[in-house]
């Protein structure tokens, strides 16, 4: 077990540097958003942007009993979704192959900071922006850049969290410190520069995209899985306790969604055509929920904690 106490003057200096990033220049009126994991779901706090010294001081306190994450960009009201940012001075990607560190040496352009998020070879990828841009600019550069470099293609979107940082990654036995591998604040962007050559990625039509992310689905029905036989209304109302309307949806609990934008299907499928314009089957929805990969080693953890949360033994 790690003890997070026992190392917190040596990791703090890290997570300051790392809280200092993504706060950047222009801190006033904005929040940082922590959030950790709590039995069966998460919680969030917001800290002011320019209390650094407060944020990092509640990452190391919640790193001791829980997996902590941090908003990617700041907020600018107490709320976790895309519509609670303006604007970003990061571009940023998630990479989870072993080949990480071979991708990003080929790439023309020295990232601004990485963070080793406590997976073998798994890399977060920061690259400082000269002058801010909007998010739907965020998102078209994320996605330019997880193309090229092989990062995960969903991980795009402005409300992303990430590891922090002096944080602790529960999902292997024993637990792996998060830990930032380099930062150096000088390497600052066009973006421009950075997107200069880099191919569109391609695109994936709404429903295809869902129906594509179904783990073991074949292209004539349902797989044999007993987890993809659940229509995403019961899974979704059981693992969130959010109601379905009449209309099969929910206010998406991935971003500040004021009107039902989340769509819930009986064959199991959901999409939200709100902000986040991705959707796919129960593991996907878990996944988002948990912040467990549906990949690897732990897609296993993935489908055994569903498996406890639906009682899918009694079944």
């Amino acid at each position: 077990m790690i003890h997070v106490a026992d190392t917190r003057h040596a990791t703090r200096r890290d997570l300051d540097a790392y809280l200092q990033m993504l706060v950047g220049d222009t801190p006033a009126g904005k929040l940082i958003e922590i959030r950790y994991t709590v039995p069966g779901g998460m919680r969030q706090r917001f800290v002011p942007a320019r209390r650094t010294d407060r944020a990092a001081a509640a990452i190391l306190a919640l790193a001791e009993h829980a997996d902590v994450y941090t908003g990617v960009l700041l907020r600018t009201r107490r709320a976790g979704g895309a519509k609670a940012v303006e604007a970003s001075h990061l571009l940023f990607v998630e990479i989870d192959h072993p080949d990480a560190h071979d991708r990003l040496a080929a790439f023309p352009h020295a990232p601004t900071a990485r963070v080793r998020s406590g997976s073998p070879g798994h890399l977060h990828i920061y690259f400082a922006l000269r002058r801010p841009i909007d998010p739907d600019r965020l998102v078209d550069g994320n996605r330019r850049l997880a193309h090229a470099l092989g990062g995960d293609p969903v991980s795009v979107d402005p409300a992303r969290i990430l590891r922090p940082p002096s944080s602790v990654n529960r999902k292997h036995t024993p637990p792996a410190r998060v830990t930032l591998a380099s930062l150096d604040r000088t390497r600052c962007y066009d973006i421009e520069e950075l997107l200069d050559g880099l191919p569109d990625p391609p695109a994936r039509p709404r429903a295809a995209a869902a129906a594509a992310a179904v783990p073991g689905r074949g292209p004539r029905g349902r797989s044999e899985d007993p987890l993809l036989q659940i229509p995403a209304a019961e899974y979704v109302r059981r693992l969130t306790g959010l109601e379905p309307d009449r209309a099969g949806k929910i206010a998406c609990p991935f971003h500040d969604d004021r009107e039902p934008s989340l769509h819930l299907y009986p064959d199991g499928h959901w999409y939200c055509y709100g902000a986040c314009q991705t959707g796919g089957s129960i593991y996907d929805f878990a996944s988002r929920i948990w912040s467990i990969p549906t990949r690897g080693r732990a897609f296993t953890e993935l489908r055994d904690r569903l498996g406890d949360a639906l009682d899918l033994h009694s079944r």
